[in-house]
């Protein structure tokens, strides 16, 4: 079940939190299917992941903008055949296919501080 979760804070006029969390799993039994890969060849294949983080934005007086964000993303895929070790590519023998495994795993941290400046409407640029 794949979740989006959101939160917002307004501390102020001025001031905003922001707080989410998106956890998307996914599970395909025979996932290459096709009219040229029968179902014992195909594989199974998994992925799961979650990524949490917020943001805090601030505005001065002076219109200058703190952005800040944290985020961290967790990132998880796996494969695996489904061919028995006894099936041979070729109906006289030949060489067996072996079943191929794969896992990745991958984590991400990222911290972006950022700030900006926005005139206000209201002000005039000196010159």
């Amino acid at each position: 079940m794949t979740s989006f979760t959101n939160l917002q804070l307004i501390l102020s006029p001025r001031h905003v939190l922001n707080f989410n969390v998106n956890v998307f799993p996914l599970e395909l039994d025979f996932a290459n299917i096709n009219a040229l890969i029968p179902q014992t060849a195909s594989t199974n294949y998994g992925r799961s992941g979650v990524s949490i983080g917020f943001s805090d934005s601030y505005q001065f007086d002076s219109g200058a903008l703190l952005n800040t964000m944290v985020r961290y993303t967790r990132f998880d895929s796996n494969a695996a055949g489904r061919v028995p070790p006894t099936w041979k590519s070729h109906p006289k023998g030949g060489a067996a296919i072996t079943s191929i495994v794969w896992n990745r795993k991958a984590n991400q941290l990222e911290v972006l501080p950022r700030i900006s400046y926005q005139r206000s409407p209201g002000r005039v640029a000196m010159k």
